[in-house]
């Protein structure tokens, strides 16, 4: 979707999880990893142009001014930036797809979910 200069509403959306995806898969999350932020710009280029062409057949798309605005204004991925463990592709990777990984913080417990809403290790407070 990138590389063929179409438009849609997510293709910003898409290039961030693509450049996060990309960067922990092929070249690593740490702060000593290479961070081929050249490469990347070119994909940006590629989705800003398609959002700028969007923009000129229909100027009151607030979505394709919104992704112009969005992607043209983000920064390169930082080696020392939000992320105390890594590189900042850590950090969107877990902006982007939030459910991609369970969360540390969740309340709920490990288990399977019953049709009453319950999960079967949990006890019947009732009883």
């Amino acid at each position: 979707l990138m590389r063929s200069g179409n438009y849609s509403p997510l293709l910003g959306r898409i290039w961030l999880t693509w450049r996060a995806l990309c960067q922990g898969s092929h070249f690593g999350l740490s702060r000593d990893s290479a961070i081929p932020n050249h490469y990347y710009n070119e994909f940006k280029k590629m989705v800003y142009i398609a959002c700028l062409k969007r923009i000129e057949r229909h100027p009151d798309d607030i979505y394709a001014i919104h992704c112009a605005y969005s992607t043209g204004g983000r920064v390169n991925l930082l080696r020392y930036g939000g992320s105390d463990m890594g590189n900042d592709a850590l950090m969107e990777t877990f902006r982007m797809m939030p459910n991609r990984f369970p969360s540390i913080f969740s309340d709920e417990q490990d288990g399977v979910e019953d049709n009453d809403g319950k999960f079967e290790n949990e006890e019947d407070e009732t009883l």
